[in-house]
């Protein structure tokens, strides 16, 4: 049986495996101990584990102890897409940039980023998807808003390239797929991104990644 830490007491299997998301580290939620000690418990009631990559398995050591981790099988597999899905590359003049903006995926950060790089010559517009809280003017970046999956793979296959500035994200979706679609990636060093981006976009360093 393969679970995400649901319902498990009512479905067992000789051999139980549980794929874990990212833990919970939002000092501002009170909650946060509780979540932990939550997936902890669904853990301790699997006969293996499944992580979204390094990152994530090292996060999972650090909260959890080495002891907890090494106690029971467990792999890396990180998150996919299927290839057939995505468009062929014919890249146009702008970037590209989605999520389901939540404060750590700092789309603030992105959107001051890239007005400062059309300051200083960049020619190039940026397009955001995503519900956002508020709506902001600025300069060569377009807001489309939530759009379905046959738009974001025309959005890949277009783009310059697909900027992901996440902090400390387990494994983003948006990062796989803009690989699988053969769209270069923009990430920062903190996080699952840049375990696996390689020579496939550009890793920005941040300015302090040394801590949660």
């Amino acid at each position: 049986l393969l679970h995400i830490g649901r319902n498990l007491d009512k479905d067992r299997a000789k051999r139980v495996v549980m794929r874990v998301d990212g833990l919970w580290f939002n000092k501002l939620d009170k909650a946060t101990d509780k979540k932990n000690k939550t997936i902890k418990k669904y853990m301790a009631k699997s006969d293996g584990i499944v992580y979204q990559g390094k990152f994530c398995k090292q996060a999972y050591r650090d909260f959890f102890g080495e002891k907890f981790i090494n106690s029971k099988p467990n792999v890396c597999i990180i998150n996919g897409a299927n290839p057939n899905e995505f468009l062929p590359r014919n890249p146009q003049n702008f970037f590209f940039a989605y999520a389901n903006w939540r404060p750590h995926k700092r789309l603030e950060c992105i959107e001051k980023s890239f007005a400062y790089a059309v300051e200083h010559g960049l020619d190039a517009d940026l397009i955001v998807a995503g519900k956002k809280s508020k709506k902001k003017t600025i300069s060569r970046i377009k807001y489309v808003g939530w759009i379905d999956h046959d738009h974001i793979r025309k959005y890949l296959s277009e783009c310059i390239a697909v900027i992901n500035l996440a902090w400390l994200d387990w494994q983003p979706n948006v990062t796989a797929e803009a690989l699988i679609s053969n769209t270069p990636v923009l990430v920062v060093n903190s996080g699952g991104s840049a375990e696996i981006v390689g020579d496939s976009g550009m890793i920005i360093e941040e300015k302090d990644s040394s801590h949660w």
